[in-house]
């Protein structure tokens, strides 16, 4: 499958020229139209295109937008010459594929060709045969070239035409990308595997070294051309000394600006070797917003970024000008800004701000949630934290449960479970028995339950929970937890770092400080503040204090923010703190099995209060809003039940759903059903 975003190469070897285009190759073995294309006056881009006689070198790619057009652009392998959709439609192959007046009039149906694999010995020797010479294209010399291991390939003039960039990972060959000097196509003639799966370019020229300083460039010909630069800078400041020095680490993104900071966050461990991380993406629009993605991935007092005065480092030494600004490259480096820390903000900027600040997507509830999520202005914002707590036993766990089952498939930033009471395994049978509507802890051998999740039907649907149609992790689980707050911190902020999760939830949060001091507990809160300033929402799974949700006569009581086991800090951090209750004591099964549900404070929206009931249905073991499931299902209600009555009311005549006082003192607590499924 080919990547959906620009800048992403698939195995196919199609070049991305259209954001959220899916393109893969349908056909092969054409003739050339570049003659056509001369007789026509069409260019290349700004270039000419050069006369090609090959019968059977072109390849044909279909091109699928986002609102479901398609097009069809070409290439050349003999002339490695690209024909653009305007060039390709107004060719003689046009009717082939149903191109009437420039536009597809009648759409083919092609199959995709499979995912290329590794490279292959023949592939690698084809590359190789090409040798390091480049020409000096682009002003790049060739010791440089054969350094990071860049090949070019050269036509029958001997002039440059297309550049291979080795992509590794875990320091292997994969493959090689292509770049196509006409026209600046990539990926026209890849070879095995390329792409955002890969190592950065150029990692594997330095993973075993140590260093202090590493530089990120936009582009593999910006990695080389500061590479070159800066070695040459060295080599005139220590000229005339016998001295030798390790070069310092220069990087790219194989998958350009706009999906960079994936594959940095994917080779974070290697990057935050550095002592000092510099930055220097393109001095555009999309490379300053590259760049201040990139830089929320790493520590904040490691980054510096560059601001490059002629746009990027190869620009400075192949201009239009022919003018060779290496010194000033030089000078952009040294005057790299450690990134802003400085916390003041101009009320000028404060309309982009908050427009931004809108715009982000809100975490959805489950839909039994829905008068919470009412309250909530559609959902849970950025940004925040928020503390759920409930009684042991009072069926907590299964509530949560539901949010994060929601939240794997319907939040709109990925999630990172940090749990405590259950190993990863665990975790992954609870939340899978959760996907296929089976509990698989309910198998008497371990052999029956593999035996049935092996199943094609299941290994579809373990498919589905496990990874999104890109192929990449849903969700983030935390297994391996060290005791100390410290070392919880650390591992948090990797979730986010590394594994790019926004929306983290500690499950519980009193195992984490179990053993703290109040003191010790204020500061973690604090943590998690700084931790929401970087735009993540955390959600605390909290235990309330011995004995607060019943009384000495079994009464169900309504919980508040004291309630909260722990430090005063907790309640006090929270954007939004939501309250469970639920009177496992209750003389009916109705009663046992309803939920009542309260804000105490939801600091977006100023709103607090009561905020729905949730109820349990057992024979289908599913959790519904109590009004819609009684108000759809009213044969399920005893006579003379009363759903507006609570136990939280004051007088005698409305406790409980009977209108009954109910002496509870020596009633004994029924087994917890509340978990379901899970």
């Amino acid at each position: 499958m080919c990547g959906k975003l620009f800048g992403l190469f698939g195995g196919d070897g199609m070049s991305k020229d259209y954001e959220d285009v899916d393109s893969f190759r349908v056909a092969g073995e054409h003739y050339c139209v570049a003659d056509e294309m001369i007789e026509a006056g069409i260019k290349n881009g700004r270039n000419e295109y050069h006369s090609c006689a090959s019968s059977n070198a072109l390849s044909v790619y279909q091109n699928d937008t986002a609102d479901g057009e398609s097009h069809y652009t070409g290439y050349c392998y003999s002339c490695s010459q690209a024909f653009s959709k305007e060039a390709f439609h107004r060719s003689s192959h046009a009717a082939e594929f149903g191109i009437e007046g420039g536009v597809v009039t009648e759409k083919k149906t092609f199959t995709k060709l499979p995912k290329r694999e590794k490279i292959t010995k023949e592939e690698m020797r084809e590359v190789l045969s090409y040798g390091y010479e480049g020409k000096g294209e682009r002003n790049l010399k060739d010791e440089y070239n054969k350094f990071f291991g860049h090949i070019t390939k050269l036509n029958k003039e001997g002039k440059p035409v297309v550049r291979f960039y080795p992509e590794t990972k875990d320091g292997v060959l994969m493959g090689y990308k292509s770049r196509t000097f006409l026209g600046k196509k990539f990926g026209y003639e890849n070879k095995g595997q390329t792409g955002i799966n890969n190592d950065l370019s150029g990692q594997v020229k330095f993973k075993d070294m140590h260093f202090r300083d590493i530089v990120i460039c936009p582009g593999e010909e910006d990695k080389i051309a500061f590479f070159q630069i800066f070695s040459e800078h060295q080599k005139k400041r220590f000229k005339g000394k016998d001295e030798e020095y390790a070069p310092m680490p220069v990087v790219s993104p194989t998958t350009g600006e706009g999906s960079a900071v994936k594959q940095l966050r994917a080779q974070y461990d290697f990057i935050n070797r550095a002592e000092r991380i510099f930055i220097g993406m393109d001095a555009d629009e999309k490379g300053r917003e590259a760049a201040e993605a990139i830089s929320e991935v790493f520590p904040k007092d490691k980054v510096y970024i560059i601001h490059w005065s002629y746009k990027d480092p190869n620009n400075s030494i192949y201009n239009k000008e022919g003018k060779d600004y290496a010194a000033q490259t030089i000078r952009d480096f040294y005057n790299a800004k450690p990134l802003d820390s400085s916390g003041f903000v101009g009320s000028g900027e404060l309309d982009e701000l908050i427009e931004a600040e809108l715009m982000v997507e809100k975490i959805p509830l489950p839909a039994f949630m829905s008068e919470l999520q009412d309250m909530m202005a559609g959902g849970i914002p950025l940004g925040y934290i928020l503390n759920i707590c409930g009684e042991t036993g009072g069926g907590k766990t299964s509530f949560v449960n539901e949010m994060l089952y929601e939240w794997v498939f319907n939040s709109p930033h990925k999630m990172g479970v940090v749990s405590l009471e259950l190993t990863s395994a665990q975790y992954g049978i609870a939340i899978l028995s959760r996907h296929i509507g089976k509990k698989l802890n309910l198998f008497h051998t371990g052999k029956e339950a593999v035996e049935y999740i092996r199943q094609p039907e299941i290994i579809k649907k373990r498919n589905e929970l496990w990874r999104t149609e890109d192929g990449e992790d849903r969700w983030t689980l935390l297994d391996e937890r060290e005791g100390s707050l410290a070392a919880v911190q650390k591992q948090c902020e990797l979730l986010y770092r590394k594994y790019g999760c926004k929306l983290l939830v500690l499950d519980p949060l009193q195992d984490i400080l179990d053993g703290s001091t109040n003191e010790e507990q204020s500061l973690f809160m604090k943590w998690e503040k700084q931790m929401v300033k970087l735009g993540v929402t955390i959600i605390n799974i909290n235990h309330t204090r011995k004995g607060s949700g019943q009384g000495s006569n079994g009464e169900l009581r309504d919980l508040k923010e004291d309630d909260i086991h722990g430090s005063s800090a907790i309640a006090k951090s929270g954007g939004a703190n939501i309250f469970l209750m639920r009177d496992k004591y209750g003389e009916t099964d109705i009663e046992k099995n309803t939920t009542y549900i309260k804000a105490g404070k939801i600091r977006w929206t100023g709103k607090s209060g009561w905020a729905g009931k949730w109820y349990y249905d057992l024979d289908s073991h599913t959790i519904h809003d109590f009004k819609t499931y009684f108000a759809e299902n009213p044969d399920k209600l005893p006579a003379g039940f009363d759903t507006e009555k609570t136990p939280f009311d004051k007088s005698d005549e409305k406790k409980g759903g009977f209108g009954k006082k109910q002496d509870k003192k020596n009633t004994q607590p029924i087994p917890d059903i509340m978990d379901g499924i899970l």
